[in-house]
């Protein structure tokens, strides 16, 4: 065989090995080392709004939790949101943001209130300039016992309303009672109201999720029943009422331990 036959078998299996490699992929946008929890919110104006913790640049070991915009295939430089605070920052349970129909920005976090594991609020805060300046934080549930407050969901109303729903441990003492999942709205003045009841036993620390389609707000959640049954369940508010906890499907899930995963929902229409 000669050197050219051989270069002719060769670059072919070359080119066939390089086809096969996959490319490395540029990032869109890149935090600094150590940035967790990313989450990511629509706007109104077809923009997109990415929050994030970053840890500070000094010793101490705490986080800021930032927030930049993409729009028209760009990113706008980070902002900052909060910082010099008692986060409770960890895997399962972050911040998020949500866009009002009104273009005012909500973002919500968690803070601890104790030293125990089990002592933790969801504070929400507002914007009204894209992030430049903030509303000092409040709480969105009423109960300030230190229990958890978490797993926190959030959907755009009407009239710049955001509506809330989250897992309530105020009757749980921070050891053996029952979780509760509530629901608030947030006016457009940034001060919740209307706080009620959507299910007094429900999951420790599953995720929560919430949508508005036109036929009214939907909740899912992981129930709880006394006898660990696990399954997910919805509630719906309808004209201003909301329906009875019911299960998407009776799977029967026996689990006597927190699975921490939970439903997610999307709306189309």
């Amino acid at each position: 065989m000669s050197r050219f036959q051989a270069s002719q078998i060769l670059l072919p299996s070359i080119l066939l090995a390089a086809a096969c490699v996959a490319p490395t992929p540029i990032p869109d946008f890149e935090g600094p080392l150590g940035s967790t929890t990313p989450s990511l919110a629509a706007a109104p104006d077809g923009s997109t709004v990415l929050t994030w913790f970053e840890p500070t640049r000094d010793s101490s070991g705490g986080h800021i939790l930032r927030a930049a915009v993409r729009q028209d295939r760009a990113w706008s430089l980070p902002i900052t949101i909060a910082d010099n605070r008692p986060f409770f920052v960890n895997w399962a349970d972050f911040p998020a943001l949500s866009v009002a129909d009104d273009g005012r920005w909500l973002v919500h976090w968690l803070e601890r209130t104790a030293p125990s594991s089990y002592a933790y609020h969801s504070m929400i805060s507002t914007s009204a300039d894209q992030g430049l300046t903030w509303s000092p934080p409040v709480t969105v549930h009423q109960d300030q016992s230190n229990t958890e407050h978490g797993f926190v969901a959030h959907a755009p109303g009407d009239s710049g309303a955001v509506h809330f729903a989250w897992l309530d441990g105020q009757a749980t003492g921070g050891t053996d009672g029952a979780m509760s999942v509530r629901f608030a709205t947030v006016s457009r003045g940034g001060t919740p109201q209307g706080e009620v009841l959507l299910d007094d036993r429900t999951c420790d620390c599953c995720q929560v999720a919430m949508a508005a389609p036109p036929s009214g707000l939907l909740v899912a959640y992981r129930d709880r029943s006394k006898d660990e049954i696990r399954d997910i369940y919805t509630v719906k508010r309808v004209a201003g009422e909301w329906t009875a906890p019911a299960p998407v499907a009776n799977d029967g899930w026996e689990h006597r331990a927190c699975p921490v995963n939970g439903p997610t929902l999307a709306t189309a229409g």
